[in-house]
């Protein structure tokens, strides 16, 4: 009878450890399966299955993050970015993906000290170079200064004609 008991025991430890692994092993192919979405360009599906993986890898959290970015949600862009660069497995290119989305968020103090940690590593790196030479080139250059006017032209339809100038012409 005690046999039995330890049988029955040791039968449900490894019940247990067996539906253990074919969770994780669901999660894994759940992860790979968001990763063909994106790699397909189904970006709103990647997000969907990404999105159900309780604790996704390194490459799950760039792939949701890239996702989130070509949805231009980059709210949630910045969140998984920003749960990737406190990863182990973080790259030197996902600080700089990083500090992309920074600046498209405006926020350039923040991106600026992403990019000092990333110079750390690569201090002859033009990229980083660009923000220690000039660290007020995107307040300079999204500042309201007056500079500029609009000139509505008449041309040959009803809509504004938006040509391109450049900064400091």
């Amino acid at each position: 009878m005690i046999g039995s008991i330890k049988m029955k025991s040791a039968l449900v430890l490894c019940l247990v450890l067996c539906l253990t692994a074919f969770r994780g092993l669901a999660q894994t192919e759940q992860e790979a399966l968001g990763l063909l979405h994106l790699s397909q360009g189904s970006y709103d599906q990647a997000i969907q299955e990404l999105s159900e993986v309780k604790e996704l890898s390194t490459d799950g959290l760039r792939g949701i993050a890239a996702a989130h970015l070509y949805q231009y949600n980059i709210d949630s862009a910045a969140h998984y970015q920003r749960r990737l660069i406190a990863s182990p497995g973080r790259t030197e290119d996902d600080l700089l993906a990083f500090v992309g989305i920074l600046k498209r968020q405006a926020r350039y103090t923040e991106a600026f000290q992403w990019i000092a940690v990333y110079a750390e590593n690569h201090p002859d790196d033009s990229r980083a170079l660009k923000y220690f030479l000039d660290p007020e080139f995107f307040n300079r250059i999204f500042a309201d200064t007056g500079r500029f006017e609009f000139y509505h032209l008449e041309v040959n339809e009803k809509e504004d004609d938006q040509s391109p100038s450049f900064f400091g012409d």
